[in-house]
């Protein structure tokens, strides 16, 4: 046995199966449900099944691939946060003076 996937009318992943290792390409299993036995190519970051070509295209979109392959840009350190909340008690709390 092997793992297959089971994909909807638009060749997205929706379900794993175990598929018999004499079985190979796609199949329906029900209508607008597919069948695929052929592995996913890696570095795909929505992998989609195209049935017209029968292999596995990129489906995510342009602004998706953006936003996942956007580089980080880490946040105000744990310091900075506690020292902006402090100043923020002291102000409400008037004894701060003046907010920062």
């Amino acid at each position: 046995m092997k793992q297959g996937m089971v994909v909807d009318g638009e060749g997205f992943v929706k379900d794993v199966m175990l598929i018999p290792d004499s079985y190979s390409g796609f199949w329906e299993l029900e209508r607008g449900k597919y069948a695929v036995a052929i592995p996913i190519t890696e570095g795909l970051y929505k992998p989609r099944f195209d049935l017209h070509l029968a292999q596995w295209t990129e489906g995510a979109t342009k602004e998706e691939l953006e936003e996942w392959t956007r580089p980080y840009e880490p946040g105000p350190s744990v310091e900075e946060q506690l020292e902006s909340m402090q100043a923020a008690i002291n102000y409400l709390l008037g004894v701060g003076g003046k907010e920062q």
